[in-house]
């Protein structure tokens, strides 16, 4: 969410920065560069720890999530290419296995004696 949110900025707001303020655009401190700096390291870090919660709970399967893992840390440079392949590849096989594995198993309660 906070890289779509700096993608969303870069996007729209940055061009306005630049007309308006080109002090900010050629010298970016202070709250710019934390900003920035803090959307791409909790991208970073959402993704490593989605995928060690789904490597801990056994979710997906293990290759899965180590990908999932790599492409999060490698992530935190997605906005620069080619660092968003490996988090989107793991993410198209994360789908592709959930399409492909069958469907849950119901658990029923215990039966009461």
């Amino acid at each position: 969410t906070f890289l779509a949110g700096d993608l969303w900025f870069d996007t729209f707001a940055g061009p306005w920065v630049i007309t308006a303020a080109p002090d900010v655009a050629d010298n970016p401190t202070g709250s710019v560069v934390a900003g920035a700096f803090l959307s791409y390291a909790l991208f970073a870090v959402g993704w490593v720890l989605f995928a060690l919660a789904s490597l801990r709970a056994r979710v997906f399967p293990r290759l899965i999530s180590l990908a999932i893992m790599v492409g999060g840390a490698v992530g935190f440079l997605a906005l620069l290419p080619p660092f968003g392949i490996p988090l989107g590849f793991a993410l198209i096989a994360l789908g592709t296995w959930m399409i492909r594995a069958s469907a849950p198993r119901t658990i029923h309660a215990p039966v009461a004696a």
